[in-house]
């Protein structure tokens, strides 16, 4: 009985752990490299920076939204020394201007050039699976042993 309840137990972990580790190492996920991406300030010092230089981090969320949230908006601001006025310029320009300018991009404070990368895969998953097993393994042998040796006064059973 003690037996099985070993091996199952063995088996659960070891199981949910190759689980968990799938889902964080999910092959082909798509993450934004902060390390290359890049910002260009159109309004301001109109400098161009490097996102993880200046400690500002995207996510893919914030890429692909059509609006920046409100605290990478004010330190894109910031990075670039955007004035209330220019901001005040810019919208005025922008609403009344003529028709043709309404749609276009200069309005932009800055932009902001993402660059991609892909994490995890096969290879990723199956080293963190054999490193998982092999770590779980010895847990449990060494469970198994200390069980062996309280029991029977020994390591290893004899027989």
């Amino acid at each position: 009985m003690l037996t099985v309840l070993f091996v199952f137990s063995h088996l659960g972990v070891s199981l949910a752990g190759i689980g968990i580790l799938y889902l964080e190492r999910m092959p082909g996920r798509t993450l934004v490299d902060n390390q290359k991406t890049t910002i260009v300030c159109n309004a301001g010092n109109k400098g161009q920076y490097i996102a993880a230089a200046e400690g500002i981090y995207f996510g893919i969320a914030d890429i692909e939204a059509e609006y920046l949230p409100d605290h990478l908006r004010a330190r894109l601001r910031e990075l670039c020394a955007v004035t209330q006025q220019e901001v005040q310029a810019r919208l005025k320009a922008l609403f009344d201007g003529p028709p043709s300018e309404r749609t276009s991009t200069s309005g932009n404070l800055f932009d902001i050039k993402p660059t991609y990368i892909t994490e995890g895969g096969a290879w990723d998953f199956a080293k963190g699976a054999v490193l998982w097993l092999v770590g779980v393994s010895t847990a449990f042998e060494i469970v198994r042993r200390t069980f062996f040796y309280i029991a029977l006064g020994t390591i290893l059973p004899a027989g």
